[in-house]
């Protein structure tokens, strides 16, 4: 069983190139991160995911690039934060998209 866009009755809108989608492993990931009360790793990300560790790395970069999320080193780990000012590709802010889905 995968995921299928049409089976949701979605309709693929022209967005801003390098904006992600949050019908994507984009928002599993933010609701993984919010929902975590403990520091999460790319390799635990990616469990939760389904995907390689690279693959989790991949989709928060492509958070950062698009100020959804920022990281901030710490000595054994990486910490997320979650912007929820951010815009996504509807119009709203992060902050609203994740009341909604969570």
């Amino acid at each position: 069983m995968g995921y299928h866009p049409a089976s949701l009755g979605f309709v693929a809108k022209k967005r801003k190139p390098g904006t992600p989608e949050l019908h994507t492993p984009h928002a599993r990931a933010l609701l993984v991160i919010q929902g975590s009360s403990e520091p999460v790793t790319y390799e635990e990300l990616g469990a939760h995911l389904d995907l390689h560790e690279r693959s989790a790395k991949r989709i928060v970069d492509d958070m950062v690039d698009a100020g959804w999320i920022t990281t901030e080193r710490k000595p054994h780990h990486l910490e997320f934060h979650i912007n929820p000012n951010a815009k996504v590709s509807d119009g709203t802010t992060l902050g609203d998209w994740l009341n909604k889905h969570t």
